[in-house]
């Protein structure tokens, strides 16, 4: 608790498991990677007045996991004092997955506005790309090296590329649901 963010040190296999990330990307991240659309506001409130206080908290979000499926994650947050420190140096975290019959059913009309949006940005990017591959055909500057107009069109053009990945991941994990 004493780290900027409030980041994760530790996750075990099971946490791994469970949201599909793998340590390297959630150690020293705070955990709220793990909230999206349908994580109740409310509960979260509730669960950072627990860390402000110093509290244990206990109580169910619903979560994402790295490929965007929703699970109900049934959390508990217990805080660790070293000495007489009125805050807490650390919390240990458990989480259950809840099975997948208790999600509260999907917003259709909400998911549907946001597959709109998400077909609307993939289409931006794809025309981001089809526009930067144009700058591909520049030549390396008198040393070799790429010129910084063609390290950058790459650089969008990554991006662009993991923003149609996102949204195909999102249509994927639609259709499942």
């Amino acid at each position: 608790m004493n780290k900027p963010d409030e980041q994760l040190i530790y996750v075990n296999n099971a946490f791994v498991e469970i949201t599909g990330y793998p340590k390297e990307l959630a150690i020293g991240y705070n955990c709220r990677f793990l909230q999206g659309p349908d994580t109740d506001p409310q509960e979260l409130a509730r669960l950072r007045q627990c860390i402000r206080d110093g509290q244990s908290f206990a109580g169910e979000l619903i979560n994402y996991r790295m490929d965007g499926t929703r699970f109900l994650n049934r959390l508990t947050l217990y805080p660790i004092r070293i000495g007489d420190n009125k805050k807490p140096d650390y919390y240990v975290a458990n989480q259950v997955n809840v099975p997948f019959e208790k999600l509260p059913p999907l917003d259709l009309p909400q998911d549907f506005n946001s597959l709109e949006q998400q077909l609307i940005q993939a289409r931006s990017a794809m025309l981001e790309i089809e526009r930067l591959i144009g700058g591909l055909n520049e030549k390396p500057s008198d040393d070799g090296n790429l010129s910084p107009d063609l390290n950058a069109s790459l650089e969008s053009s990554r991006q662009a590329q993991n923003q149609i990945q996102a949204a195909l991941d999102f249509f994927e994990n639609l259709l499942k649901r």
